[in-house]
């Protein structure tokens, strides 16, 4: 790769890349087994090893992909409960929305389930700390008591809150990971933009185009 006049060679500077990005906190995380991820979460819809060993065999590309599939599907569940009234302050009790509520907790337990199997940073962190108890009313003997009387509408609020916990969590662990190289001197903010996206291409293994941006500002 010319650059200059000067022959650019990409080898070190993808290899600076890549150690950069594995040890970056906010990429995916999987666990060493599934015997740690149940002992750590509990999990009561991934009741198996079966999604961690298929998780193991993704890039890093589609793991980073799993991620925002889960982050989407929190997003639209907890839309399903809002329109339902069950987000409110305090919530409304709409004992004929129970139903539909039970399958939309389901969906959100279960894609928080899938986000912490992908980041056990994010679940041995605070932020997972309550949802990883409150998931547990999915359950169905639990929903079930809960809904004998008007707690079951206390503890979907709680569930709510505890994902809100667990998104801004994960916001929290991306915002802390904000810088591309840890370089002591400064860089102009257009050399440090270009670095950052440079980085974004390579974890997806877009490495020409990465670095070619990457060796423009070095140049």
């Amino acid at each position: 790769m010319q650059r200059g006049g000067c022959r650019f060679d990409p080898g070190w500077l993808h290899e600076l890349v890549r150690r950069e990005i594995v040890k970056g906190e906010a990429v995916p995380q999987l666990w060493d087994s599934y015997e740690e991820f149940r002992n750590s979460v509990g999990p009561v819809l991934i009741d198996h090893g079966g999604p961690l060993r298929l998780a193991q065999s993704e890039t890093l590309c589609e793991q980073q992909a799993k991620i925002s599939r889960a982050l989407a599907e929190l997003k639209d569940a907890l839309t399903k409960l809002s329109d339902l009234g069950f987000t409110e302050d305090p919530p409304q009790e709409h004992r004929e929305h129970l139903d539909e509520a039970f399958s939309i907790c389901l969906d959100l337990a279960y894609a928080g389930e899938d986000l912490l199997m992908y980041h056990r940073r994010l679940a041995l962190s605070q932020a997972a700390y309550e949802f990883c108890h409150q998931k547990d009313i999915v359950v169905r003997e639990n929903w079930d008591r809960y809904s004998v009387t008007k707690r079951i509408f206390k503890e979907i609020a709680r569930l709510v809150e505890s994902v809100d916990q667990l998104v801004q969590g994960y916001r929290d662990i991306v915002d802390s990971h904000g810088k591309y190289l840890r370089i002591e001197s400064d860089l102009p903010d257009t050399v440090e933009a270009d670095f950052r996206l440079a980085r974004d291409l390579l974890s997806v293994d877009l490495d020409e185009v990465g670095l070619l941006i990457a060796g423009r500002d070095l140049s």
